[in-house]
């Protein structure tokens, strides 16, 4: 099963997909904390989408098109 992740901010949305985290075995106060830390972030998520908000419409940007 996997796991994604919601980022939501004043511009916009972005959705992670956690990898190699250990659902069954972790807290909430322990993701938190994984999260929180840069580099424990991009080393257990991926970016599968941004929606940024202009003018009250969406545009969408996946993965691909960041690289």
């Amino acid at each position: 099963m996997s796991l994604f992740i919601l980022f939501e901010s004043s511009i916009g949305y972005a959705l992670f997909k956690l990898k190699g985290l250990d659902e069954t075995n972790t807290s909430e106060k322990n993701v938190q904390e994984q999260i929180t830390n840069f580099e424990t972030f991009s080393s257990i998520a991926n970016l599968v989408v941004i929606y940024i908000l202009i003018n009250r419409h969406f545009i969408h940007l996946n993965h691909q098109m960041l690289l």
